[in-house]
């Protein structure tokens, strides 16, 4: 069953900065960068609990899953969580692989 995704408000702003970080180091391939985050963030829709659970579950009593992306040295972590009624995936937040991860009440609801 195909499950619909949606990036939560924090996950727009994420991928926001992100691009525009990526854009100021390296123009050209912004874009095409961007592109392949887009198509990996959507590729949650066959299977998300494929992904493991995310440092992020750990104390917030959710389920919450995390997806890599990149390369070595260049990783960001897609944190989401599936709501099995409504068959949805909500990207919750989306943060370079070497940040810590953040504290329960510093995750997005789905939704928001």
């Amino acid at each position: 069953m195909e499950y619909r995704v949606v990036l939560a408000d924090s996950a727009k702003a994420d991928a926001e900065s992100l691009y525009q970080w990526v854009i100021e180091r390296a123009a050209l391939r912004g874009p095409e960068w961007f592109e392949r985050l887009m198509d990996c963030l959507y590729s949650l829709n066959h299977s998300p609990r494929r992904c493991p659970l995310a440092p992020e579950a750990r104390g917030s009593h959710r389920e919450i899953r995390s997806l890599l992306y990149g390369k070595p040295g260049r990783l960001y972590r897609i944190i989401f969580e599936v709501d099995e009624e409504r068959h949805t995936v909500w990207i919750l937040h989306i943060r370079r692989g070497a940040r810590a991860p953040l504290r329960p009440d510093e995750l997005a609801k789905p939704g928001g």
